[in-house]
């Protein structure tokens, strides 16, 4: 009977790189360097710092997009309710309004303004009902009030009465 050389398996390799990283070689890599104590801390913050100012930027792009969209409807609908037979030009820019007044507030409403009335379309001649939405409107979370510019505009045919 031959005897087996005493050569590890690779189980005892497994556990005897296990066993030799359990215990540290030295007292200093027991504990963290003095120099090192608080960076997770810091490194939190500063990170925290970038992860709040991009989710700011976000909800401020969010809330500017919504008031141009709001406002490009209401000039829409105000324009097709001005082109309306039985109604006068000048109610398309009224409803503009109500409808901006209702869709955004008061307070962001009154930044914006709807102008319009009765026109010729240049290329085709016919009759059209236009309504301008404009205005410049706060920004949410900059402190020293930085402005957004709102523009913008609509037109329906009129119907003959």
């Amino acid at each position: 009977m031959s005897k087996r050389s005493k050569a590890p398996g690779i189980s005892g390799v497994v556990r005897e790189l296990a066993r030799r990283r359990s215990y540290p070689a030295s007292r200093t890599e027991a504990a963290p360097d003095a120099a090192d104590r608080g960076a997770a801390v810091t490194e939190f913050v500063l990170v925290l710092v970038l992860l709040l100012t991009l989710l700011f930027a976000v909800l401020q792009l969010a809330a500017v997009l919504y008031i141009k969209s709001m406002a490009a409807a209401a000039a829409a609908d105000g324009a097709r309710y001005g082109a309306n037979a039985n109604v006068e030009p000048s109610a398309g820019p009224a409803r503009a309004n109500e409808l901006l007044r209702t869709a955004v507030g008061a307070q962001t409403s009154s930044a914006l303004t709807c102008s319009g009335g009765a026109s010729v379309d240049r290329a085709s001649g016919l009759a059209t009902e236009s309504v301008a939405c404009h205005g410049k409107i706060r920004s949410l979370f900059v402190p020293a009030g930085a402005f957004v510019t709102i523009d913008t505009r609509a037109e329906a045919l009129r119907e003959s009465p």
